[in-house]
């Protein structure tokens, strides 16, 4: 058959139809591609396992008769922070399987090899705009900030302590979980082993010792649950929105780094050196981030929280001095353009040896 997309569904050990069927978050990109694909979920698998796993789909995929001519290998949904092993075994694999292979991240920064070819398809906008989103609003704010944190990783506990140290938190709607919500064990000190390595000790011990703030909930909030959602007041009621990306390290973009966009924020990024120069390039607006490029972590993040800290007391009039291009984000982000700036060199690389049939 021709022109068929076809998605290894890890969790369910199936093959799922991609074409027409808005559920999956490769049809805004594979109804464009006239080759046969079949993507491969690799999310959550080890290097260690991803090349006896591979060879176990293709041989699901031969006995389900599923024809195709390229494959993509989808690590869109986490950061890949076995990168560099699962890079090089893809490659072998590029290399011994002579097929078109792809390795998908929504990492915006890529890398080059000898047969794998990579591509940046930010998986978690596709999933995020699915929902209906908000009507723009100019309307009051009770609340200068907002961080909301559902899993409690290091990069989070630095940048909470920071603000915590500048006496920022009652400007804040903030929320933080004490549990990590995949695997349910309690937050401790035991769980920061690179702690050290990342902050002064000072810092550090500091760190520690706040672990026993948490957990911090707003309101009525479900701590742990997993809301792509702006309903939460973290997006209707302040001003600017601290996104805590799921990386600080890698170049990774989650579904958080579109939430204050859709909501007519402000925005700061606690997030990977170069995120907020990603969203330039797509033609949005970000605000006094110079902080962004650089490399060390908690320069960036005293630089980051010292924004806040200027407008402790102004963070309405910071809005409204920049409401047009809030009101630019707004309207850029559901214009179509940023995906269309995404997808097109994509589309061109999945279908480059591609004929029609006559």
């Amino acid at each position: 058959m021709q022109d068929l997309h076809w998605r290894w569904n890890r969790n369910i050990h199936s093959f799922e139809f991609i074409e027409n069927d808005p559920r999956q978050h490769y049809e805004p990109l594979l109804r464009h591609v006239h080759v046969p694909t079949l993507v491969i979920d690799i999310n959550l698998v080890s290097a260690q396992d991803l090349e006896r796993y591979a060879l176990d789909v293709l041989d699901s995929a031969h006995a389900a008769q599923i024809r195709y001519q390229q494959i993509i290998f989808d690590g869109t949904q986490d950061p890949v922070t076995d990168y560099d092993a699962k890079a090089r075994i893809l490659d072998d694999f590029a290399r011994g399987r002579g097929i078109i292979t792809y390795f998908a991240v929504s990492q915006f920064g890529l890398s080059r090899h000898d047969h794998l070819r990579e591509i940046n398809y930010p998986s978690w906008l596709f999933v995020f705009k699915k929902q209906s989103l908000p009507d723009w609003t100019d309307r009051e704010r009770a609340y200068s900030f907002s961080c909301l944190n559902r899993n409690p990783s290091m990069h989070r506990l630095i940048l909470y302590t920071k603000i915590k140290q500048r006496g920022l938190l009652d400007r804040f709607i903030y929320s933080f979980y004490d549990r990590c919500p995949y695997q349910g064990h309690a937050v401790s000190a035991s769980r920061y082993p690179g702690l050290a390595s990342m902050v002064d000790q000072d810092t550090a011990d500091l760190c520690r010792r706040n672990i026993a703030d948490f957990p911090l909930s707003w309101n009525d909030e479900v701590l742990g649950a997993n809301d792509h959602s702006v309903s939460h007041p973290a997006y209707q009621d302040a001003w600017c929105n601290i996104v805590t990306e799921t990386s600080a390290v890698v170049s990774f973009t989650s579904e958080k780094i579109w939430k204050p966009i859709a909501a007519g924020q402000l925005f700061l990024i606690a997030g990977a050196p170069g995120t907020a120069a990603w969203l330039r390039s797509l033609g949005f607006h970000t605000f006094e981030d110079h902080y962004d490029l650089k490399i060390n972590l908690a320069s960036r993040f005293d630089s980051l929280v010292d924004v806040i800290d200027q407008h402790r007391d102004d963070a309405r009039a910071w809005w409204h001095a920049n409401r047009f291009p809030i009101e630019h984000n707004y309207h850029w982000f559901r214009s179509g353009n940023v995906e269309k700036s995404l997808l097109d060199p994509i589309i061109n690389q999945l279908n480059h040896k591609y004929k029609p049939t006559q």
